[in-house]
């Protein structure tokens, strides 16, 4: 295998068993970057040397240090979204007028990755202000498809093997649309398990900090290293096998015809592997969710960019932003305060839901990535953001155009853990995606 095919947990593995050194990963995956980036447009900045001295340093310490320098990712590199502070390194949000602003600190969730020995490559392409303007990355799929917003320099990093492990923040469907598009693995915690202090905010009430990557192992280790403790978490038994899942038939039936294949097949194979199906209905329609949720994501992101655009001029603005912000402006308070209500009936309705089974199951989008005008459609990742419960995107099959298709599994608040152990039982049942070949392709 290739330095650059290793997940996140292989190269931990192997790196500490000296089987490779953190020097030669980190320099196979800047070759890799030099040789497709052109193409790709995934990274806004690279740190080279940087990398290159903390990759030495990582190696120095297999020799010399003692066991508790050695982290859980140690000589791992990652890749961090540009809305996410790095200290010395500019962090512009995808907007022009911050191109001269640089962190005098690393944001929390940036600083437990460097301590558990991971080594940052540098910022990856965001949409501007991680919302809706669609970015200047490119599908490794298909380069004229979207590789999805906000996280889009990310998912396409990892789909392409430039980097194994790259954070991205969800407000709305951020993290996951992206991976499900790539052909990867995206993870969004339940909100709050992962600290945003260091993000630059987009809505506070609804951001989450999450992470790209090729194997539900790999979210493991991101989780352990940058979750707070959560006494409620739990790794799922031999006991508790095989997991009830509960199938959400109105997000199935929103979905295109080959979604709805995939995700059928993939059920029938959790039954036939012993896994209890329920058919689940909500309460509160997945529509209230989604309409309550525009309203709080616009009303609160305009309430921001009031102050921001105090500063610096609304020329920086990209259309789509201006238009999002001029939405929310036209939000009351009173109309915000009733969706924020609605918000907690969903919540309880979901948990309610999700008491009785291990997990929910549904397509991560409705269909496949569309084309690079648009970022793609949030409504299937919405509505578990606005209840800030655990979900997490896998990579399911192929469309008839070889593009991915992806799904998703949704747990219950706070039980991260056991939704991953959900989400590794069913990673064994489905077929590794090829990589992409588009970029080869295109050269």
């Amino acid at each position: 295998m290739e330095l650059h095919e290793l997940t996140a947990a292989q190269a931990a593995a192997q790196v500490k068993s000296r089987v490779i050194s953190a020097t030669e990963l980190v320099e196979a995956l800047l070759a890799r970057i030099h040789r497709t980036d052109a193409d790709l447009q995934a990274w806004e900045t690279l740190v080279v040397e940087r990398a290159l001295l903390r990759a030495r340093r990582a190696d120095t310490l297999l020799t010399g240090g003692t066991e508790d320098q050695i982290g859980l990712l140690h000589g791992v590199p990652f890749g961090v979204k540009d809305v996410i502070a790095t200290a010395g390194i500019r962090t512009a949000c995808g907007f022009g007028p911050f191109n001269g602003r640089i962190p005098a600190k690393n944001a929390d969730v940036v600083g437990l990755l460097q301590r558990e020995g991971a080594i940052l490559l540098g910022k990856t392409v965001t949409t501007q202000f991680a919302w809706a303007q669609p970015s200047r990355t490119y599908n490794p799929w298909a380069l004229d498809r979207t590789p999805g917003g906000s996280s889009s320099g990310s998912a396409a990093a990892v789909a392409a093997r430039q980097v194994p492990l790259a954070l991205g923040t969800q407000t709305a469907g951020s993290t996951l649309r992206p991976a499900a598009y790539n052909g990867v693995v995206g993870f969004k915690p339940s909100i709050g398990r992962v600290s945003t202090r260091g993000v630059f905010p987009l809505a506070k009430s609804l951001d989450h900090v999450g992470c790209i990557a090729r194997s539900v192992e790999d979210c493991r280790l991101f989780l352990a290293a940058c979750g707070s403790p959560n006494q409620h978490g739990h790794a799922l038994g031999p006991k508790d096998w095989p997991p009830t899942i509960g199938v959400l038939r109105e997000a199935v039936d929103l979905s295109s015809s080959h979604v709805v294949r995939s995700l059928e097949s993939v059920i029938k194979s959790i039954s036939d592997e012993g896994g209890k199906i329920r058919e689940i209905a909500l309460q509160i329609p997945l529509a209230t969710a989604i309409s309550a949720h525009r309203m709080v994501i616009n009303y609160e992101a305009a309430l921001l960019h009031k102050r921001v655009m105090k500063r610096y001029s609304p020329d920086g603005y990209a259309p789509k932003t201006l238009e999002y912000i001029a939405a929310g402006n036209l939000i009351t308070r009173a109309q915000y305060l009733q969706a924020q209500l609605v918000r907690k009936e969903f919540v309880s309705c979901l948990d309610s839901c999700l008491s009785s089974i291990d997990a929910l199951i549904l397509p991560t989008v409705v269909d496949v990535a569309p084309d690079r005008a648009t970022t793609g459609i949030p409504s299937l990742q919405t509505p578990f953001t606005f209840a800030g419960t655990p979900a997490i995107s896998l990579p399911s099959g192929l469309s008839p155009d070889n593009l991915p298709i992806g799904m998703q599994l949704v747990g219950r608040h706070a039980k991260d853990e056991h939704l991953l152990s959900v989400a590794q039982w069913c990673e064994r049942l489905l077929a590794p995606l090829p990589a992409p070949h588009a970029l080869m392709q295109s050269r």
